[in-house]
């Protein structure tokens, strides 16, 4: 009998227990912060909503605000590195007018540093780096991954533009991500948001629209974790 009732209560669990990997999963990441309008307001929501997301934080400005660092690390969320100084960490080509040419050492010092800051406030290191404008070059991106031991995200695969940088309302983020995930039928998708109030404004219809299409919120080193860089 209580053998029966061991085998019983493993397979409840075996069959209770779906893991990330057979589960859509939406990562939320945020660039270009701490910013402190926005974190107020959006610390509590995700808090009330229960949900993890990514922060990619500037190195200056969580020199400038580490209590919001701090804040972010308590509530449980991710936070990984967008550089120091939000500057290109190489220029693509000459038609990329945004990025200046840096040395492969002045690349490294933006990323460095700004780990450093972040290892500082929260006793844990940056693993992910977007590089500002997501500009890179396959060649650059070998090096900084082989010099800092960190993964240099690239734009493209499972990412989904927000352009909340392009729309100063909420209709046309919300549109556009929603759209995207439509047209692109992504099984697991990593969306990237910037810390805008109109970004805050969009998140509750988006939120809504992702649960009621089945995915599972998750941060992006869970993300990593399941879909083994699909992304």
């Amino acid at each position: 009998m209580k053998l029966k009732i061991i085998a019983l209560m493993f397979l409840v669990i075996l069959l209770s227990s779906t893991t990330f990997a057979q589960k859509r999963l939406v990562a939320l990441t945020f660039d270009d912060g701490p910013n402190q309008i926005f974190l107020k307001k959006a610390l509590p929501y995700f808090e009330k909503e229960g949900i993890k997301v990514t922060f990619f934080v500037i190195g200056c400005e969580a020199v400038a605000h580490p209590e919001m660092i701090a804040l972010e690390n308590n509530d449980g969320h991710e936070i990984e590195n967008h550089t120091y100084g939000h500057v290109c960490l190489v220029k693509p080509n000459l038609k990329w007018n945004l990025c200046q040419n840096i040395s492969i050492e002045k690349a490294v010092w933006q990323i460095e540093r700004t780990d450093e800051i972040i290892f500082k406030i929260t006793h844990r290191h940056s693993h992910f780096v977007r590089p500002p404008f997501f500009a890179m070059t396959g060649e650059r991106k070998a090096e900084l991954q082989k010099m800092t031991g960190m993964t240099i995200l690239s734009h493209g695969g499972n990412s989904v533009g927000s352009l909340d940088w392009v729309y100063n309302n909420p209709s046309p983020v919300i549109s556009t991500v929603e759209k995207t995930i439509e047209k692109r039928k992504f099984n697991s998708c990593i969306i990237v948001f910037h810390e805008r109030l109109n970004t805050l404004s969009a998140l509750p219809e988006i939120i809504r629209f992702l649960r009621n299409n089945g995915y599972v919120f998750v941060r992006l080193d869970e993300f990593e974790k399941a879909k083994g860089g699909d992304r």
